[in-house]
C-alpha cells in the first residue's frame, strides 16, 4: 500500500523543511506519483489520503495553522471514513488489493469474502482509535511523541494482521 508512505513521511517533511506548506505541498506530489494507478482505479484509501492532504494544504494556504495533533486526527477520520463508508456499502476497500494478489477464481470464495471485510474492520477500527488518540493527544500535549509512536504502532498492527490473517485463513480451507 505505497498510500502510507507519504502519510508517514509527512511529519519528517515538516521538521526538515521547517515549514508545514511545504511539507503538504510534496506530500501531495508523493502521493500523485505513487498512487496514481489507484487513484485513476478508485482505490477509496488512496482518495481519502490525498483528499486529507489537499484539504490540509488548502487550510495551511489560508494560514490556519493546525497542530500536529489535528492534522493526525483528521487525517485518522477521513480514512475512517473512506474505510467504514466502503464497509457500509458492501465493498471493504481491501477487495481491490486483494484481487491484485489473489487468482480470481478465488474472488468469489466465502474465504476471500469474509478476510476482506474482516481486514478491513480492522483497518477501520485502527483508523478510530487513532483518531481518538491523536484527538486525547491535542488536549494532553505532554503526550505527543507518545502520541505518535503509539498511532504509528497501531498501524503497524493493522498491516500485520492484514499480512497474517489470509495465510491462516488458507491454510484452514
Amino acid at each position: 500500500m505505497n498510500v502510507i508512505i507519504p502519510w508517514l513521511l509527512y511529519p519528517w517533511f515538516t521538521d526538515w523543511f521547517q515549514s508545514k506548506t511545504i511539507a503538504l505541498l510534496i506530500t501531495i506530489v508523493i502521493i500523485l506519483l505513487l498512487c496514481f494507478k489507484h487513484l485513476r482505479e478508485g482505490y477509496i484509501i488512496d482518495w481519502s489520503v490525498l483528499i486529507t492532504f489537499l484539504v490540509l494544504f488548502a487550510l495551511e494556504g489560508t494560514h490556519h495553522h493546525l497542530p500536529d495533533d489535528v492534522v493526525r486526527t483528521m487525517s485518522f477520520s477521513f480514512l475512517f471514513i473512506g474505510c467504514l463508508f466502503t464497509i457500509i456499502a458492501g465493498k471493504p476497500f481491501t477487495v481491490k488489493y486483494a484481487k491484485k494478489q489473489v487468482e480470481e477464481e478465488y474472488w468469489e470464495h466465502e474465504s476471500f469474502q469474509l478476510a476482506n471485510s474482516k481486514i478491513s474492520l480492522v483497518w477501520c477500527v485502527a483508523f478510530l482509535v487513532n483518531s481518538v488518540i491523536s484527538f486525547w493527544g491535542y488536549f494532553n500535549l505532554q503526550v505527543g511523541g507518545v502520541v505518535l509512536i503509539v498511532t504509528y504502532l497501531i498501524m503497524l498492527s493493522a498491516s500485520v494482521f492484514t499480512f497474517i490473517y489470509p495465510k491462516i485463513l488458507s491454510a484452514r480451507y
